[in-house]
C-alpha cells in the first residue's frame, strides 16, 4: 500500500488503528510470541510507536521496522520522536541510500578507530662530513569505520549492520544475489459457462469436501456433524 499513492491516503488512517488495536492485544504478559513487522512504516502514524519496542520486548514482541529513508520517518513523527524510535531498535540493518544527511547518521553508527601514521624525516648539512639529523614522528588521527560516501555507493546486495546478542556486533558484507526463475503465466481454467456459473461450481466443490470431512469425524465419534451453508 506504501508505494500505491493513490492508496496510501484513503487506508492509511483504517491501517493505523488496526495495528494499534493488535499492537494493544499482542503487548500483554502471558501471550504468545509475536511479531510486528511494518513494511513502509513512515506511511502510516501509529501512537506511541516509539515506545513499543521496550515495552513489547518483555512480553515477547519483536518489532520490525523498515524505511528508505529516515527523512521519511522524521516527516511522520518528527525529529524526537523519530531518534527514540531508532534508539528503541537495537539491531540495525542499513542499505544503500541517496540521502548524505542519512549517511552521515548511519557512518555515526558503527563509531570510529584510531588511525597511526608515521613520518620520518632525515636532513643534510652541506658539509657531509658532519654528519645529518633523522626524526620520526608518529600521530594519531580518528576515522570512520565505514565512511558516508560508502553507503551513497552500496552495490546491490551490500549491507552493513549492527546486531546484538550475536557473535559479531556489526558487519559489513556482500550478499549473493539468487538468480530468481522466469515467470511463467498461469493458466486460466477452462470453463464453458459464465464466471459466476464457474463460482458456483466452486463453492459447490468445497462444500462437498467439507460435508465429507464431517461425515468421517461424525462416524467416528469425534463430533457431531457441522453444517456448512452454500450462499450463491
Amino acid at each position: 500500500m506504501g508505494s500505491h499513492p493513490s492508496l496510501a491516503g484513503t487506508y492509511a488512517p483504517l491501517c493505523s488503528l488496526v495495528i494499534t488495536v493488535a499492537t494493544r492485544l499482542m503487548n500483554q504478559p502471558g501471550k504468545h510470541h509475536s511479531f510486528l513487522l511494518l513494511d513502509e512504516g513512515p506511511t502510516v502514524f501509529i501512537p506511541h510507536l516509539e515506545v513499543l519496542p521496550n515495552t513489547a520486548r518483555s512480553n515477547r514482541v519483536a518489532t520490525v521496522f523498515m524505511c528508505q529513508d529516515l527523512a521519511q520517518l522524521v516527516d511522520m513523527y518528527g525529529q524526537e520522536k523519530a531518534d527514540v524510535l531508532s534508539a528503541a531498535l537495537n539491531t540495525h540493518f542499513y542499505g544503500r541510500v541517496s540521502s548524505s544527511k542519512t549517511a552521515r547518521f548511519m557512518s555515526e553508527q558503527f563509531g570510529r578507530y584510531d588511525q597511526v601514521y608515521t613520518t620520518s624525516s632525515a636532513s643534510r648539512n652541506w658539509r657531509q662530513w658532519l654528519g645529518g639529523s633523522v626524526g620520526q614522528s608518529e600521530t594519531v588521527q580518528e576515522r570512520d569505520k565505514i565512511r558516508a560516501s560508502e553507503f551513497l555507493s552500496f552495490p546491490v546486495g551490500r549491507f552493513a549492520g549492527i546486531a546484538v546478542e550475536s557473535n559479531a556486533a556489526g558487519f559489513n558484507a556482500q550478499f549473493k544475489v539468487l538468480s530468481r526463475p522466469p515467470q511463467v503465466a498461469l493458466s486460466r481454467p477452462a470453463t464453458a459457462g459464465s464466471a459466476a456459473g464457474y463460482y458456483r461450481q466452486v463453492r459447490l466443490e468445497v462444500d462437498s469436501l467439507l460435508v465429507r470431512a464431517d461425515s468421517k469425524q461424525e462416524n467416528a465419534g469425534q463430533g457431531p456433524k457441522s453444517r456448512f451453508e452454500l450462499d450463491v
